[in-house]
């Protein structure tokens, strides 16, 4: 019989299960929290990506602000809150009072920075 990670260390199921309680509590904490941004989401169109994930850096990064453990704690929630930013950016961005040319530039400018932290820093930001 196979046991997910979680319960086959630390005491194995007996010494977990004093978890339980808390892993309710956050689940159904973030079913409450996730429920607007799910709600809106579409299958169609990248901006709905966009906001899930804009969403998911903001929590990252107030997380890593509160509770963050590591020495590198203050500068992955100030990458994280970037990549938040950028997204936001891209998503709400208006060309109507430029020129296409420069808001096709700002906009590449921004995916690149974009994929370039997402790229570099995604497994570095836990704790």
């Amino acid at each position: 019989m196979h046991f997910p990670y979680r319960w086959s260390c630390w005491g194995g199921f007996w010494g977990n299960i004093r978890w339980i309680p808390g892993m309710i509590y956050w689940g159904i904490k973030n079913i409450i929290i996730w429920t607007p941004v799910i709600w809106e989401d579409r299958d169609y169109d990248w901006g709905f990506l966009a906001k899930i994930m804009e969403f998911k850096f903001r929590k990252m990064s107030e997380y890593h602000t509160k509770w963050g453990v590591t020495i590198n704690k203050d500068k992955m929630a100030q990458e994280l809150m970037t990549c938040a930013e950028l997204l936001k950016r891209i998503r709400e961005d208006d060309p109507k009072n430029i020129s296409s040319t420069v808001h096709e530039a700002r906009m590449n400018e921004w995916t690149r920075m974009l994929g370039d932290t997402i790229g570099k820093k995604l497994r570095l930001w836990w704790d």
